[in-house]
């Protein structure tokens, strides 16, 4: 399964938008925070993925495809 965080051009505007705003987040306070933020603007979107406790965002899938 492709991790759609490699592969940008695949991703709508509003995703991109809320994955700039979560790493704007993550470089100017808690990156864990950020990615649950993400989290919560992504899945209404269909789209979900993993991260760890470094507040690194891994896997990114459309589940609305699934």
């Amino acid at each position: 399964m492709t991790d759609l965080f490699e592969t940008p051009e695949r991703l709508p505007q509003a995703v991109l938008e809320a994955i700039d705003r979560c790493e704007q987040e993550s470089d100017s306070g808690c990156a864990y925070e950020a990615c649950r933020r993400l989290e919560a603007a992504l899945k209404p979107l269909g789209y979900e993925f993993d991260w760890d406790l470094d507040g690194v965002p891994y896997g990114l899938v459309d589940t609305s495809t699934a």
